[in-house]
């Protein structure tokens, strides 16, 4: 936001505005995808429960345990 001006191309408060909007948005979104990340449920391990049956499925790794990936609207924008 900061340029070499000190103004960085943004002359009326709204453009100034938005800019501030963006960036923060950006920063939500960020901040949202490493707490997320974190959850336990985002990686289950070796073992993970049917959506169908609900009953406990096992893999010999986790890495054999395909992960469906999924989408957030949150108030700031997607994350996944």
């Amino acid at each position: 936001m900061f340029g070499s001006d000190g103004q960085n191309g943004l002359v009326t408060f709204t453009e100034r505005e938005d800019r501030a909007c963006e960036a923060t948005d950006r920063l939500a979104c960020w901040l949202m995808e490493e707490h997320l990340a974190l959850d336990a449920a985002a990686d289950p391990g070796a073992q993970v429960d049917c959506p169908i049956c609900h009953r406990p499925v096992r893999y010999d790794s986790p890495e054999q345990a395909e992960l469906e990936l999924r989408e957030f609207h949150t108030r700031r924008g997607k994350v996944e």
